[in-house]
């Protein structure tokens, strides 16, 4: 606990004392804090899982905030969506330390939480549901998942590349949304399931559905849904590291090949790419990434000149999880609908109101934006949310289960997201939980 707070401290003083210009060896320094406060939050936690969200969301915000000033600005500075740049590169040192003063915030959290749990977890299972309660939840996600193909959910996805998503998204927008909420319940399902047969059904669903819409090209839904399933597994039968860590790897690629080959044939398109065609190299697998640090320092640019949006920037998904709410707050204060998300406020305050491309966000961007220095000590409670529900859920209990399950699964997306981007779909599984799964009986331990 006394590094960790130590490192917060010293990430504070670099970030007031941060040079007003870009300093490669400063963005070093900062990456390096980044290491130590990551590596001793992951050491300092005996009762770890493997994989977690700690790891996956830390990889990942490596790679939206610093591969760029590290390794892509001194050879192409202009890469991609940086082209589009309102804000000076002398800003870059200044905004990477905020990343790295918001980082170190998180590990704090991790670790106080961690010295709270002073009692090692037993890892139970509180709550067993019978096979059929269970098969039915299963059976009303596939229904939902049909309807979505039906609907035309499979061609949104198809089009969401080719510009024309429209015109063809329509009602199947809203039955992912359910299908994602069903999907987490059924992945709590599988940890509290005690007959191999009922998780073999469930596995069949939740890797169907991801294999079916990764032929669209799309990931977003496939890596939710496949690092559930992941997580699941590992948790229920203790699968190796060594296998852990080499499905990882073969996701990583997989899901970077889609993103290259997505918008034409797959197999002409794996068979023509070549990372000598990129002008970084090969760490145009992590483009996807890359490209959200330019939000970072977007973000980082328009507080300075202007201010925080005090709150507003946060109130889309805050208000995401009841259906109008939104709309309604809209008609009374009478204010554009980009305002309600930072990566809309972002693009309109770059590209106008009138354009065709959207900019995206950097989770320290999202905060940032929306409540200025002092709303950086957020990233404190997502680390103390983050050790409280997995250890709740290690006791047994299915809520935390579901809020666990939710952040683990979206612990890639979440870097460059909004921090409150997995409201929703907590909400709406809750809602799921409660509305059919009722009636439990507590297992004999």
């Amino acid at each position: 606990m006394v590094l960790a707070v130590l490192i917060n401290f010293l990430s504070l003083f670099l970030y007031i004392f941060a040079p007003s210009d870009y300093s490669l060896s400063f963005c070093i320094l900062q990456c390096a804090i980044f290491l130590i406060s990551g590596v001793n939050s992951y050491l300092v936690d005996k009762n770890r899982d493997f994989p977690s969200f700690h790891l996956i969301f830390s990889i990942s915000f490596f790679c939206v905030t610093y591969l760029y000033p590290l390794f892509v600005y001194n050879i192409s500075s202009s890469f991609s969506l940086f082209a589009i740049a309102s804000y000076s590169d002398s800003i870059i040192s200044k905004a990477t330390a905020l990343a790295t003063f918001a980082y170190s915030c998180y590990c704090t959290g991790y670790v106080h939480q961690l010295k709270r749990n002073r009692i090692k977890p037993q890892i139970q299972k509180s709550y067993v549901w019978s096979s059929r309660k269970i098969e039915s939840v299963n059976k009303i996600t596939i229904f939902i998942f049909i309807l979505f193909v039906l609907f035309g959910g499979l061609d949104f996805y198809t089009a969401m590349y080719n510009k024309d998503a429209a015109e063809v998204g329509g009602i199947s927008k809203y039955l992912v949304m359910i299908l994602q909420s069903f999907i987490i319940v059924l992945a709590m399902l599988y940890i509290h399931s005690n007959t191999n047969k009922v998780r073999i059904k469930i596995l069949v669903t939740l890797v169907a559905i991801s294999c079916i819409i990764i032929l669209t090209g799309s990931r977003t839904l496939p890596l939710f849904t496949l690092l559930l399933v992941g997580y699941v597994v590992c948790y229920v039968y203790k699968i190796k590291k060594l296998y852990i860590f080499l499905a990882i790897i073969l996701g990583v690629v997989g899901m970077s090949m889609i993103g290259f080959v997505r918008t034409g044939d797959v197999a002409s398109g794996l068979a023509s790419y070549s990372y000598e065609t990129s002008e970084i190299g090969r760490l145009d697998m992590f483009t996807d990434l890359i490209v959200c640090n330019r939000n970072l320092y977007a973000a980082y640019d328009i507080v300075d000149k202007t201010s925080c949006t005090y709150g507003l920037t946060f109130i889309g998904p805050l208000f995401s999880p009841i259906p109008f709410l939104q709309s309604i707050f809209l008609k009374i204060v009478n204010v554009p609908g980009d305002y309600l998300y930072s990566a809309a406020f972002i693009t309109r305050y770059d590209l106008g109101a009138d354009r065709s491309v959207g900019l995206g966000t950097h989770t320290v961007a999202d905060v940032y934006l929306t409540f200025g220095f002092i709303g950086i000590i957020l990233f404190y409670y997502l680390g103390r949310l983050i050790v409280y529900a997995r250890t709740k859920m290690r006791g047994g209990d299915p809520v935390a289960a579901i809020i666990y399950l939710t952040l683990f699964a979206d612990a890639v997306y979440l870097t460059r997201a909004s921090l409150l981007n997995d409201l929703r779909n907590i909400c709406w599984a809750l809602l799921i939980y409660y509305f059919f799964l009722k009636s439990v009986r507590k297992s004999v331990i």
